[in-house]
């Protein structure tokens, strides 16, 4: 499920708002003037505040009476996490209370468009889109500085007053010193097109400030390009994007962007948080490089920053999190299996008791382990593991046929061992693509030692051995450290 607070994106009628709707007129201390923004836990009205004579935003529940106690934590949460901010940028409130079992709070009114309405006209030229952004960044560094993430930034939470951008909408905001969360538990939290991939898989303890810096990235790239980095038909769609691909550069998009704006935009929109800017302030600073003509920090958009994307790109990872110690245990008894086929080569001329014998052990092994490894189930349970099982089966399958032709023809066994290395770098290709990008390394290192394996016959059992219990070690390493990030207990990047 997704979670986001819209009051000021598109309005959207329920049989609640239209109640409250109908009330247009006094409501205690205000009088409500017309309705402006409504989204899927409230509703703002343009209100005048009689007491003091002055114009301000008052900002209901939808459900009015009917709304649940998680509603009304959450509509508080909001208020206390705004109500702590006084700054230019941020807009304020004034007033939390209750009406005839109506919640309520008021806050500063904008007499101006949010962002998102300014873009509906097309993209912003470099400076002040560099500018813009910097204003929002002053802003979101104050609020970081008093203890709050927003985790909702997008153009319809930034409101445009004489050009000066503020930001409202904290309902999803998080304390960075308290394990509360602000919304029900199972939600992804945030706006698809604007969340960082941290939010979108749900790592909550990964999210800090380096979650707004990536959606402060996003509001650059619609800035400059006109449309969010990722944009599909579903919002399921997009998050799917947002976890698997990389955005495309934004001067693919709109070539008239500066090369240095462009690494600025992707440096924050990298899907590892240790890799963006660590704080709104540090990205503050860097468009204020920009903007004076300086040397910025961010490195460009080449093909070997994309190569090294590529390579540590990692995919499906809630599935295949898990799998770190036993991928190690596997590349263990392939390694031992090679070095008894090894050592039998100088003791055994019956190719029986020489290759057929150890691996049966090798597989036979290796079905158990899994098979307890997968809580007594070796049957894959979703897309990805159906992939690696159909990739890894007829890889298995081809190695059957590879071992049969020559068996057939008597050619020496161990000269199967190049063409094992080249199918197995394959696999480890595919995985590359659909897994971690460590496997295209993985991958090549096979097929490089294809051909030593072909000119050292004697010694390829132990290399191709070796090969395999490396590959495992990497990847198990890679998914096994990745495990403990998820579960909070380390802070490593992988």
């Amino acid at each position: 499920m997704i979670a986001s607070s819209n009051e000021s994106g598109e309005s959207s009628n329920t049989a609640a708002g239209a109640s409250i709707g109908a009330e247009v007129g006094c409501f205690g201390d205000y009088q409500l003037l017309e309705e402006i923004a409504r989204g899927g836990m409230g509703i703002v009205y343009k209100a005048r505040q009689i007491s003091l004579n002055r114009i301000v935003a008052l900002k209901m529940i939808l459900a009015g009476r009917l709304a649940s106690p998680e509603d009304v934590q959450r509509f508080h949460a909001e208020a206390e996490a705004a109500a702590n901010l006084d700054h230019p940028g941020i807009v304020p409130i004034y007033e939390v209370g209750e009406h005839d079992g109506q919640h309520y709070f008021s806050m500063g009114y904008v007499d101006g468009d949010s962002l998102a309405a300014r873009l509906r006209e097309g993209p912003l030229p470099s400076r002040p889109a560099a500018t813009l952004l910097k204003q929002v960044c002053e802003a979101v560094q104050y609020a970081h500085e008093h203890d709050v993430i927003h985790r909702d930034l997008k153009p319809a939470n930034i409101l445009l007053e004489q050009t000066r951008p503020r930001i409202t909408d904290f309902g999803l905001a998080k304390r960075l010193k308290s394990d509360s969360i602000l919304t029900g538990t199972g939600q992804i939290l945030g706006t698809p097109s604007f969340m960082s991939p941290e939010q979108a898989a749900g790592a909550t303890h990964s999210i800090g400030p380096a979650s707004d810096v990536y959606s402060l990235g996003a509001i650059l790239y619609q800035l400059l390009t006109g449309r969010p980095p990722f944009q599909a038909e579903t919002p399921l769609d997009t998050l799917s994007q947002l976890l698997d691909s990389d955005p495309v550069p934004p001067r693919l998009l709109n070539p008239n962007v500066p090369r240095d704006l462009e690494a600025i935009c992707m440096k924050c929109l990298d899907k590892e948080p240790s890799r963006r800017y660590p704080a709104a302030r540090f990205l503050e600073d860097e468009l204020q490089r920009y903007l004076d003509g300086e040397a910025i920090h961010a490195s460009g958009v080449n093909l070997l920053d994309r190569i090294t994307r590529a390579l540590r790109h990692s995919r499906h990872e809630e599935h295949v999190r898990g799998w770190g110690l036993g991928l190690m245990a596997f590349g263990l008894v392939i390694l031992l299996s090679h070095v008894a086929i090894f050592f039998l080569e100088g003791t055994s001329y019956d190719p029986w008791v020489t290759y057929l014998l150890p691996r049966s052990i090798m597989f036979a092994a290796l079905l158990i382990m899994l098979w307890r490894f997968r809580h007594y189930s070796v049957l894959p349970t979703n897309s990805a593991e159906r992939l690696i099982w159909v990739v890894w089966i007829g890889y298995l399958l081809a190695l059957g046929a590879v071992n049969a032709i020559r068996s057939v023809f008597g050619h020496d066994q161990r000269e199967s061992y190049a063409s094992f290395a080249v199918l197995t770098g394959l696999g480890f290709l595919i995985m590359g693509a659909h897994i971690w990008g460590g496997g295209y390394v993985v991958g090549l290192v096979f097929m490089t030692a294809a051909p030593l394996l072909a000119m050292y016959t004697g010694i390829a059992p132990l290399v191709f051995g070796a090969l395999w219990a490396g590959a495992l070690l990497t990847f198990g390493l890679h998914y096994w450290r990745r495990g403990r990030v998820a579960q909070g207990k380390d802070s490593i990047d992988a």
